[in-house]
């Protein structure tokens, strides 16, 4: 064997030289421009000695010519589909010919010490080195499982850049809207990462470089942090999303407790937000104008809201468009003002009057569900009993906010409130018995998992009661009704998931397993082809191994997302595992990782110290069952943001929304 290796050599060697070699000559064989390279393989790294180092070195200053040179590990662990070792291994860059055989030998001392002693697994690249304009690395897909393109870079060498000495500018762009504009001649190398990850079949993390005007590749590699499964995944998304206009698509509280709809569980959340539904006449008990629109969309089997069409059933006139780059909408046409106006004034009116009102019609509710198996009965019963669900939910949602802001100047949130027994000063209600034969935790009519609830058992919070006791009478006179109004509409929304489960179990009895996969309208019709059942069915299967972000849009991402956020409080520390994970094997000292939080999570109750999400409110049914059971949680957190992974030892901050890696 040669003591170096061309590009077409390398096949023939596979076993003697790293993936990183092999990916090089992979990007050759595409057309792409790959500075020119030789490879030292394996046999020749572990027998190398001084006479032979200056014979190598010969042999590569024929093969190569150039002013300066890279040189770089090429390890056989290196750049394979499940591990990366990215930065583990030394690399040199602007050598001098007349330094090579220094920094070959001192590559292999390196390789040496972290392979202990095994060099068998270690071979070299020899490569010319580029002396860029612009150094960058282009992820054909966010690492974080995202189908958006990422591509980091800054003016000057890749080496600061790969080795985190300097913060990159940064571009995404999705594959199914046009090329960016940018200062970068992006139009010429996208179509190129594009064509490198349909080739490779699988997502690339690319290193590039540009000198006047010509793209360099330098080296690719597979994203180890998407699975085969994730990039079918986000195949599916490029097709299955809008392309060239604005769209914003999220996993919110309605997502929750329906997140995988079969066929008749959406056409009973369509007709629950339809016109004359019993959403728009809560609405127009307050005086505010609901203009019913379809706003549920299902990728795959996921449920989504479109958040822009969700605004515009109250406020025509605002945009999520308008600023982009803002979490919040903002006016964007006078189309709508006055009944958007007088929508924003009349919601800021709304308010609990009654507290016990409430709790005597929850329990009158309660006793109230149909023992009958005839949807004819069932259905209108629900519907009528939805209006005081969603009453319940929305003054949750008001009192709340409200309680927030009027404990601001105090430094206090409502979450210090809701998570502790100081709560109890405030509304203290009795036990209930929690119904028993029922299944499922929410909306879902196929949910057949146990009911789950939890006698509620809040910690005690000795700074919380010490700061109460030592306001002055006047003070807690004009805190008392917002935290009265706030702890009650809490407990009174988790009675409004028990009311929903048992209307469920009743149309679930009603209706038969075998009615799933029809619509409620059909089965009122008598018109259900068992067909279309059966394919529908399949069709629901089919997607239930994927799991999409919580956020679907074409709009910049980073910007929106918000920070982290305490929704449960107390502090906790502990192995951050998957739900997958936890399944497998129960450790009482884990934080699960959860996409969203869904009431069926509460089975895991036992096995957690605390739960990390990518999505929930402070109002979802399962913040409000973690409060209970004092579960710190944080929520609305990207971990590859945060810089946190699987399996990390990590402490979690359900007041602050902070996380630490231990």
């Amino acid at each position: 064997m040669d003591m170096v290796l061309d590009s077409d050599q390398l096949e023939a060697h596979a076993d003697t030289v790293g993936k990183k070699a092999i990916n090089l000559a992979r990007l050759k064989a595409l057309g792409c421009t790959v500075p020119p390279f030789v490879v030292i393989p394996t046999s020749v790294v572990s027998t190398l000695d001084a006479k032979k180092l200056d014979k190598l070195v010969k042999h590569i200053l024929e093969r190569l010519r150039a002013d300066t040179f890279a040189v770089r590990s090429a390890a056989l662990i290196e750049d394979d589909a499940e591990h990366s070792f990215a930065g583990q291994f030394l690399t040199h860059v602007d050598v001098k010919p007349h330094d090579i055989g220094m920094r070959i030998s001192e590559v292999i001392e390196h390789a040496r010490a972290y392979l202990k002693g095994d060099l068998a697994k270690c071979s070299i690249i020899v490569q010319e080195y580029i002396r860029a304009d612009f150094s960058g690395v282009a992820f054909t897909r966010h690492p974080g499982n995202k189908r958006q393109m990422l591509v980091e870079y800054h003016q000057g060498i890749g080496e600061d850049l790969v080795s985190g000495k300097i913060k990159p500018e940064s571009i995404e762009w999705y594959w199914n809207e046009p090329l960016p504009r940018h200062q970068l001649p992006l139009k010429d190398i996208l179509p190129v990462f594009q064509k490198i990850e349909r080739a490779c079949e699988h997502p690339q993390d690319i290193e590039w470089c540009l000198q006047n005007g010509q793209w360099y590749l330098l080296q690719a590699r597979p994203i180890t942090t998407i699975s085969k499964e994730q990039y079918q995944g986000l195949l599916y998304l490029d097709q299955a999303l809008p392309s060239g206009n604005p769209f914003l698509y999220e996993q919110t509280t309605i997502s929750e407790i329906a997140p995988r709809p079969t066929p008749f569980t959406l056409s009973i959340l369509k007709r629950l937000y339809a016109d004359n539904g019993p959403i728009q006449r809560v609405y127009q008990k307050y005086g505010v104008t609901f203009e019913a629109r379809d706003f549920l969309r299902i990728i795959g089997n996921q449920l989504y809201v479109d958040r822009e069409q969700e605004l515009h059933t109250l406020l025509p006139s605002y945009s999520y468009f308008r600023k982009p780059t803002s979490a919040t909408p903002t006016r964007s046409t006078m189309k709508g003002f006055w009944r958007s106006w007088q929508n924003t004034a009349a919601l800021g009116k709304i308010a609990i009057r009654d507290v016990d009102a409430f709790v005597t019609s929850v329990k009158n509710e309660l006793k109230q569900i149909p023992d009958s198996s005839d949807l004819s009965e069932i259905w209108p019963a629900f519907s009528h009993c939805y209006e005081l669900i969603f009453e319940i939910n929305l003054l949750a949602e008001i009192s709340v906010r409200r309680l927030d802001a009027i404990l601001k100047p105090y430094g206090k949130t409502a979450i210090q409130i809701l998570s502790t027994s100081l709560r109890e000063t405030f509304f203290s209600p009795k036990a209930d018995a929690p119904p028993k034969g029922w299944i499922g935790n929410g909306l879902e009519i196929a949910n057949t998992d146990a009911f789950m609830t939890r006698t509620p058992t809040y910690a005690d919070d000795p700074e919380m009661i010490s700061w109460w006791n030592a306001l002055p009478e006047w003070r807690k006179t004009f805190l008392r009704p917002f935290l009265e109004k706030a702890v009650a509409c809490d407990h009174l929304r988790e009675r409004g998931r028990w009311l929903t489960v048992g209307y469920i179990n009743a149309l679930r009895r009603a209706i038969g397993t075998s009615s799933y996969f029809s619509t409620i309208e059909e089965l009122e019709n008598g018109h259900v082809s068992k067909t279309e059942v059966t394919e529908r069915r399949k069709q629901h299967a089919q997607y239930s191994h994927w799991s999409f972000p919580p956020r679907l849009s074409n709009l910049p991402e980073s910007v929106r997302r918000e920070k982290p956020q305490g929704i449960s409080s107390g502090t906790t520390e502990g192995v951050l595992v998957s739900r997958e994970q936890l399944d497998k094997k129960k450790d009482p000292r884990c934080i699960l990782y959860t996409e969203m939080l869904t009431p069926d999570l509460v089975q895991y109750f036992d096995y957690i110290v605390g739960i990390v999400s990518s999505q929930g409110g402070i109002l979802s049914h399962l913040a409000i069952l973690a409060r209970e059971q004092h579960i710190p949680v944080v929520t609305n957190v990207d971990i590859l943001k945060e810089h946190i992974s699987i399996g990390d030892q990590i402490r979690i901050d359900g007041d602050s929304g902070k996380i630490s890696v231990l």
